[in-house]
């Protein structure tokens, strides 16, 4: 290897490393915002996660960190599980409530009123 190559990144000689350290700052971003988002208990967050998974693993297939790929894959499986039960659930509470919303009667705050 040549003096300075393995810098090639920050000089823009090699696209593809220079492609790669956006998608980073992407997946940063990404990562980020999808925390935001599932601890505002939305469900858009999962989907933005699940983005933000598809990109890990075309950052991983770019680097040669085939590692990256298989963990990735699990948590897009699990997010799509979680969308789903999380789309059911608005049925099974009544359609009056968004995602992510709960109520409760007054029972169920304290079991000794009769409602």
């Amino acid at each position: 290897m040549r003096p300075g190559k393995s810098l090639g990144f920050l000089h823009n000689e090699s696209r593809v490393p220079f492609i790669v350290f956006r998608l980073d700052y992407l997946s940063c971003l990404l990562t980020i915002l999808s925390t935001v988002l599932v601890g505002r208990k939305l469900w858009t967050g999962l989907v933005v996660a699940g983005v933000n998974s598809v990109l890990i693993c075309v950052i991983g297939l770019r680097t040669e960190q085939l590692g990256l790929i298989p963990a990735n894959l699990f948590c897009i499986a699990v997010y799509a599980v979680s969308i789903r039960s999380w789309m059911r659930e608005p049925a099974r509470r009544g359609a009056s409530n968004t995602p992510g919303e709960t109520t409760l009667s007054t029972a169920e705050i304290r079991p000794d009123c009769k409602a």
